[in-house]
């Protein structure tokens, strides 16, 4: 069933190619009034494009401007997939202009109804690709249009192209084929190119209207050698997408944060902290799961911005929370004190350990212990002195000599505690000093003991060493005798493959002078079909000859490989014996290099390693 189609004629100058390559205020109206995804149909060629285009799209013929550009003609709504389809003609001006790669880069399908055109498209993708990294992602899909005198498809092609670096170009994008068309194009036809009408899509990412305008303006800001950054023009339209995300992220993250710390009592510096993760992570959560944009260093960009703004929000409200703390605890400190620190002498303790209880139990924020410190260090610590002062005057003669009995019998008592510790310390000290004296005799009946092993321990490794060589030198000899096998097996494949193409060429001639006879004695027929008998019976000889040599061959091949399986085996044994020699220690390694020296025995090896 076909789908139906309704077309919206327009003649909408999106980008006009005049003294400079610029949008216009009218086409970036068109298309941001498409907020939803949409597909872009480019038409570009010759003179006559127009008209395949209207034969093989649509049911009217639309005119062909005069200023050059890219214009949408049309645009179509599909009833059934919904799909919103913006058919957009490409008018190249008389002078080299990017205007018909950037015209390709926004297009989903790419409609050229010239083939002579082939090589210009060709030259253009082979541009891009030489410019831009992932050209892949941005290629449309091409449809190749023509006249013909019949109505003709063939699918997933293109024209060829003689030059072959060009030809790889044009492979790079999709092809729906080549159509030829005599007149209106069949329902068949317009619909399989309806099919590959679909979303403009990148890295993923369907565009719509705003998206294309952002991503149109980023084509045209070229590099320094004038091309076109096309991965520059999508990290373009991915930060204008991203930002809008990232300001609600934060809007969310301000709306959750904002007048938490002046609310009520302060809250403590931990629960802030608590609180700004946890609304962090929300706002993280909510960019990530929107801006979901790949290959583009924008998107990051954008993230490390919105965490730098967060942070500037938390670091603002910590120092809100400081300073309300600061505030709320200096007023409940000045309260306290008028209440708590009018006590008499007699209950100065009282009073103070009343004045801390109720602080703390009011007091709420990161500036609580600090005010209170500071309130001690200062106002409290002064009136205590006051207060003591203007006891101490008041003490009579007995009442300082009761005192300085006290202080004088604590003063002794902590003299005896300290003497006692000391001596403790002493006689600890002592008893550690005559262990360690112990462990060394102990260390050095050992090292007495290591010296004796050595003189054993060093022939006896020497004796492993030497037998060690000796294998070595057999595997060496063994590996000489399996090189040579390895090369003689190798000439005599030489020989053999030597053999198969003399056979191949004697075959070739005998051929040649068989067609050569039966030209010549075309008249004799039975003397031609005897002749023709002998032939394929000596070719028969030579196939069957040919064949053992591949026998053969192949079991050389297999027999030379089986050789070279041994001989990596070797070398694997070979690799291990000298990674376990060099895991021993220098001396050992020096005797196994020198091997005219005297043998040292194992034990005396041993115990050498073992006392270094």
């Amino acid at each position: 069933m076909d789908e139906e189609v309704v077309w919206e004629y327009h003649n909408a100058l999106l980008l006009v190619d005049g003294d400079s390559l610029r949008l216009t205020a009218p086409g970036v109206a068109f298309l941001s009034s498409f907020n939803h995804p949409i597909a872009t149909v480019v038409i570009t060629g010759g003179s006559k494009r127009l008209n395949l285009a209207s034969r093989a799209l649509l049911d009217n013929q639309v005119k062909e401007a005069t200023q050059p550009g890219i214009y949408c003609i049309a645009n179509a709504d599909f009833m059934q997939s919904g799909r919103c389809v913006l058919l957009l003609d490409v008018q190249l001006p008389s002078w080299p202009s990017p205007l018909r790669a950037i015209a390709a880069s926004i297009a989903s399908l790419l409609i050229v109804a010239d083939y002579d055109d082939a090589t210009m498209i060709a030259q253009m993708i082979h541009g891009l690709k030489e410019d831009n990294e992932d050209i892949e992602e941005f290629l449309p899909t091409l449809a190749w249009i023509s006249d013909g005198n019949t109505m003709n498809f063939q699918p997933r092609t293109w024209p060829q192209i003689e030059d072959i670096n060009l030809d790889a170009a044009l492979a790079l994008a999709k092809h729906v084929g080549q159509f030829t068309l005599p007149d209106q194009a069949t329902s068949a036809y317009r619909n399989r190119l309806y099919l590959y009408a679909l979303e403009k899509r990148v890295y993923g990412t369907s565009f719509t209207g705003n998206m294309m305008v952002s991503f149109i303006d980023g084509c045209l800001t070229p590099t320094s050698d004038g091309a076109i950054d096309l991965l520059a023009a999508w990290d373009q339209v991915v930060r204008l997408e991203c930002e809008p995300i990232a300001a609600e992220a934060l809007q969310t993250y301000r709306d959750a944060m904002d007048d938490v710390v002046t609310e009520g009592p302060p809250m403590e510096l931990s629960g802030l902290q608590k609180l700004h993760s946890d609304v962090e992570a929300m706002a993280f959560s909510l960019y990530s799961s929107r801006a979901t944009f790949k290959h583009a260093p924008a998107r990051r960009q954008v993230k490390e911005k919105l965490k730098q703004n967060i942070t500037e929000l938390y670091d603002a409200q910590t120092n809100q929370l400081l300073a309300y703390s600061f505030s709320y605890c200096s007023k409940i400190r000045d309260e306290l004190l008028q209440v708590h620190l009018q006590a008499s002498q007699e209950s100065i303790a009282e009073a103070l350990n009343g004045f801390i209880q109720a602080y703390r139990a009011q007091a709420q924020g990161p500036k609580k212990e600090e005010i209170l410190s500071d309130c001690l260090g200062t106002k409290g610590v002064a009136y205590l002195v006051e207060v003591n002062k203007r006891a101490y005057m008041s003490w009579t003669e007995e009442q300082l000599s009761d005192e300085r009995k006290q202080l004088h019998e604590e003063y002794r008592a902590k003299q005896e505690k300290l003497v006692e510790h000391f001596t403790l310390q002493k006689d600890q000290l002592e008893e550690r000093v005559r262990q360690e004296q112990t462990l060394w005799q102990k260390a050095q009946i050992a090292t007495q003991a290591r010296s004796n092993m050595d003189a054993t321990e060093h022939k006896r490794l020497r004796e492993d060493l030497s037998s060690a060589q000796r294998a070595i030198l057999e595997l060496q000899e063994e590996n000489r005798r399996l090189q040579n096998t390895i090369s003689e097996w190798q000439s005599k494949c030489q020989n053999l493959q030597d053999q198969v193409v003399a056979k191949e060429n004697a075959l070739q001639e005998e051929a040649l002078v068989r067609s050569s006879l039966v030209d010549r004695l075309s008249e004799a027929i039975q003397q031609e079909q005897t002749i023709a008998s002998k032939y394929e019976h000596q070719i028969a000889q030579v196939v069957n000859t040919s064949q053992a040599k591949d026998n053969q061959l192949r079991e050389t091949q297999a027999q030379l490989h089986t050789v070279s399986e041994e001989k990596e085996m070797l070398q694997r044994k070979l690799n291990e014996f000298f990674l376990k020699a060099s895991a021993l220690p220098p001396v050992i390694q020096e005797h196994l290099i020198c091997v005219e020296s005297d043998t040292i025995e194992f034990a005396d090896a041993l115990s050498s390693f073992m006392s270094t």
